[in-house]
């Protein structure tokens, strides 16, 4: 372990993290344009996972 403590990262590891939250950001958004489609084509659960997920924000605005 404390080898570990002293370790000198490259930037590659650095920005990893970075990545990694990009990578999540688009799949979110492909995920909610899926969805979204689904729903328009008249998939009630997909509309159900839309209203699960944006309930909070829409009342928080009504």
């Amino acid at each position: 372990m404390k080898a570990m403590r002293n370790r000198v990262y490259t930037q590659q590891e650095v920005q990893q993290p970075e990545i990694i939250q990009d990578a999540k950001a688009v799949a979110e958004r492909e995920d909610e344009k899926r969805l979204i489609e689904q729903a328009k084509a008249g998939n009630g659960n997909a509309f159900d996972e839309l209203t699960r997920r944006h309930i909070v924000k829409a009342y928080s605005i009504a």
